[in-house]
């Protein structure tokens, strides 16, 4: 058995003052009485087990703030197995509880585990709970980010053709986002469930290359509902976990974050100096917004605002434009041709672009490429106001990097 109450709140089953704003500072120590032969697990390090009048008694001590939800204990014939991890800063242990007949089929499996770890610890900083180790304990669901006490219920399998357990590459992000870094309310989980996501996009990245990583964001971008805002209401301490946006719209906020940016550096910066400045702490979504603002030295609330606080996705409204009809349109005419040389005819592309179902100061530029050549873009600075781009005669294709809703139209209004 094991336990899961994440909404649902661990008041359910331990008395506890149950809100995510308040996490208690020195942890908690976890007593566990089971029927003999059974094995119990909790979070953080084991400290003892004894047999009192037929019946198992186990020790569980965490001595790290730990967010209520986080609070489980798990109880199964397990068979244990583990090993010594060397981390960038310490030696840990990683340790599994399987039952007997999964042993095989885990030891392969969790094998990935230290390369998940490695790759978090390069990107964001080392892992938080060095002194009480890392679990995987197999459980009656499919995963869930327990601090220290990973429940794992996958069945040992890949993810649909990629060498790579999603559930493992999930949930331990979360021992960074979501654990180390807690929120104070419901309504901010993007925080925990936006960034745990896009650490699969960018192990997949690393793992995998650039082109298989947009395929997967690809694949759960059809997810997205877009019917509530990724930020919900504060002060009603609840969240339909079922809601998919936190995760996978949050994903993408990120992924667009760094497309706007266009600089790694700068990205991967912010990412880790807001996790090592914040570690073992309780955060909210303004905070991480502001510390980006601030960190950039440029206001980018125009694209929080519309990506974490409104349901809808931007628009983007697109037209080729024939030649001989341009001189209808009253929209200003951009050059973005290297080899036109400013010159109108036949042999350019007329593309009328621009933004609609956003604020006015929405200005998220779009990259176009020639497949041919991917390393010749163009940047078109689409604005609300729309344009026409003029292009060269080369075959070109949307850079979306970004989440957005393309309207093709085959009429466009004249202003």
């Amino acid at each position: 058995c094991g336990v899961t109450c994440e909404t649902l709140g661990a008041s359910c089953w331990i008395p506890c003052k149950d809100h995510l704003s308040d996490e208690p500072e020195q942890g908690m120590r976890m007593r566990i009485s089971t029927p003999e032969g059974l094995t119990a697990v909790s979070n953080g390090s084991f400290v003892s087990h004894e047999t009192v009048e037929n019946r198992e008694l186990w020790t569980w001590q965490t001595n790290y703030p730990i967010n209520s939800y986080n609070m489980t204990f798990y109880i199964g014939d397990f068979i244990h197995f583990g090993e010594e991890y060397q981390g960038v800063e310490a030696k840990f242990p990683l340790n599994y509880y399987v039952f007997a007949e999964d042993e095989e089929k885990a030891r392969v499996s969790f094998e990935q585990a230290k390369d998940v770890i490695s790759f978090y610890e390069e990107v964001y900083g080392p892992y938080p709970w060095a002194n009480e180790g890392y679990k995987l304990i197999e459980s009656p669901y499919e995963g869930m980010e327990h601090q220290t006490a990973i429940a794992y219920g996958n069945g040992f399998k890949n993810f649909k053709g990629l060498p790579m357990d999603y559930i493992i590459v999930h949930e331990t992000a979360h021992e960074w986002w979501g654990n180390a870094i807690s929120v104070d309310d419901y309504a901010d989980v993007f925080i925990h469930e936006g960034f745990a996501m896009y650490s699969e996009f960018l192990y997949v990245e690393r793992k995998f290359g650039q082109d298989t990583a947009q395929m997967y964001a690809d694949m759960w971008q059809r997810t997205i509902s877009d019917i509530r805002p990724v930020v919900g209401p504060r002060d009603v301490n609840f969240w339909d976990y079922h809601d998919i946006d936190p995760y996978v719209k949050g994903a993408w906020c990120l992924k667009g974050l760094r497309y706007l940016l266009d600089n790694d550096t700068l990205f991967f910066d912010i990412v880790k100096s807001y996790y090592q400045s914040r570690k073992y702490t309780v955060v909210t979504v303004k905070d991480f917004t502001d510390f980006v603002n601030e960190k950039t030295g440029k206001d980018y609330l125009w694209y929080f605002n519309h990506y974490l606080y409104r349901a809808e996705a931007p628009t983007l409204e697109l037209a080729v434009i024939p030649t001989k009809k341009l001189h209808k349109y009253k929209y200003p005419i951009k050059n973005m041709s290297s080899d036109t040389g400013g010159q109108l005819g036949n042999e350019v592309l007329y593309l009328y672009c621009r933004w609609t179902n956003v604020e006015d100061n929405f200005v998220m530029p779009v990259v176009v490429s020639n497949p041919s050549q991917p390393k010749e873009t163009k940047i078109l600075p689409i604005t609300t106001e729309g344009g026409i781009f003029v292009l060269d005669n080369k075959v070109w294709s949307l850079n979306q990097d970004f989440y957005f809703d393309m309207k093709q139209l085959k009429k466009v209004k004249t202003k």
